[in-house]
């Protein structure tokens, strides 16, 4: 008994802690830098890259390749011609007349000679048969040099590899943005709901207080009813806000790798000691910045690349191979003792087609030159970009300056005002309204706070720093 009351007390001791286990914002980061699917794709695309880089580097070395055949002819061939059939036809009849005299020279000495070798002359009857004849060999080709072609396409690969790791830079910048307007979102989605249930209790106390005055005769119905009203506003924006705080939930799952169904808490997080923008802040440490510099040496590269199509080109290639098999004459046809070896050395110039090398030239000469006016375009729209979230900054934390003295001008305003009614000095119209405006200036307050978070993390992304 007393070991199953231990285990309990330490199983509600656990689910206690779990239940308490509370997210900071840094933790949200971190938690999203390793779960978001967002960065597990940049860095697969990584990969893909380097793959392709160390492709293109084995194009520099030989290119070896073995090749085997085999040949099996079941039929048996008879080869039948005339021998005269086998001279060409402007020696033929030179041949004809020849032959015809030594036979009529050998045919005075020995006439059975002469016949025999007439029949020989006059037919050749030659039996062969293809059949298990195989070959092996081995390749070796070695480009010396290609005009240029492949250390342009090596330098373009490695190019696109420095891309690809920037743009995971920049992707991982994305993520942490969007933790933080996430994580922002749930804040103020708190904040929110906490003042629409302080404003509900005051809402509570009010009807509470009005309706003791209805039943001495000091208040009327028509007042019961007002507060009624505002007290009917203030739980729909309660309910509200708890639908803000699932949905601000949920995303935050998202970004950071959850299930949505998972009930995080996060950490109060104070925008206090925020720093103001710089005047020295620049835009050159940005991932965009060093990927539209990439583009433009990309560009150049393919200059390179498309003067290459149009220079020599010479290359090596080597092969050696065995070949064996076939009958011819009851021998085999194919019977080397040594492999055969050749070697072969290949010269390519272009001439001329049309002027095309010029034309491709040109146009990759062009594409270079676009691509430095788009980079300079780029570099000002993110210097205002940067200037923007710098004004956008500091007006935050001047938001949030003046929406912090409106909570506590509204709260002393709220104060007085109930103080005024308590004594009847004010309607209760004026103290609604006091009431309202405490309301607001307090959600204008959570919106500055949550906001101010947000607007620092994109200044930082803007100008570098993050």
């Amino acid at each position: 008994m007393r070991r199953h009351i231990i285990i309990t007390s330490i199983a509600l001791w656990l689910s206690c802690m779990a239940q308490a286990e509370v997210l900071t914002l840094d933790s949200c980061v971190q938690m999203a830098l390793r779960n978001n699917r967002e960065i597990k794709s940049s860095q697969i695309r990584t990969q893909e890259q380097l793959q392709t880089q160390k492709a293109y580097k084995a194009n520099y070395f030989p290119n070896i390749t073995a090749n085997g055949n085999y040949l099996n002819d079941f039929n048996n061939h008879t080869f039948d011609t005339h021998l005269t059939n086998l001279i060409p036809g402007n020696v033929k009849g030179e041949f004809q007349e020849f032959s015809q005299a030594l036979l009529s020279a050998i045919g005075q000495y020995d006439p059975q000679l002469a016949q025999r070798l007439a029949n020989i002359s006059d037919k050749i009857s030659l039996d062969y048969n293809l059949k298990n004849i195989y070959s092996f060999g081995v390749t070796l080709a070695q480009p010396i040099y290609m005009g240029g072609k492949i250390t342009a396409a090596y330098n373009m690969s490695k190019l696109g590899m420095q891309m690809a790791r920037q743009n995971e830079k920049l992707t991982r910048e994305d993520v942490i943005v969007k933790t933080y307007e996430a994580y922002s979102l749930l804040l103020k989605a708190t904040e929110m709901h906490r003042v629409a249930l302080q404003y509900d209790s005051l809402l509570t106390q009010l009807k509470t207080d009005v309706e003791n005055a209805e039943k001495h005769g000091l208040r009327g119905h028509n007042e019961v009813l007002k507060v009624q009203v505002k007290k009917n506003e203030a739980q729909l924006q309660i309910v509200q806000a708890e639908n803000a705080i699932k949905l601000a939930r949920m995303n935050l799952c998202h970004h950071i790798g959850c299930s949505l169904s998972d009930d995080v808490q996060i950490a109060e997080v104070k925008a206090e000691g925020v720093q103001a923008s710089q005047a020295n802040a620049s835009v050159n440490t940005r991932p965009e910045f060093d990927i539209l510099e990439l583009k433009s040496e990309l560009a150049r590269e393919k200059v390179k690349l498309a003067r290459s199509e149009f220079l020599p080109q010479v290359g090596v290639q080597v092969s050696s191979s065995y070949v064996h098999g076939g009958e011819v004459a009851g021998g085999t046809l194919f019977n080397s003792k040594t492999p055969y070896t050749m070697a072969l050395v290949n010269l390519s110039v272009p001439i001329w087609h049309g002027n095309e090398a010029q034309h491709k030239v040109k146009a990759a000469k062009l594409e270079y030159e676009r691509t430095l006016v788009e980079q300079q375009d780029q570099v000002e729209k993110m210097n205002l970009e940067m200037q923007q979230c710098a004004n956008v900054l500091d007006e935050s934390i001047v938001e949030l300056e003046l929406a912090k003295t409106s909570v506590e001008q509204a709260g002393e305003n709220l104060r007085n005002s109930r103080r005024a009614f308590d004594v009847g000095l004010e309607t209760l119209s004026e103290l609604l309204e006091a009431q309202t405006l405490w309301q607001e200036a307090c959600a204008k307050k959570a919106i500055a706070e949550s906001q101010l978070i947000v607007n620092r993390v994109k200044y930082e992304k803007a100008c570098g720093q993050l």
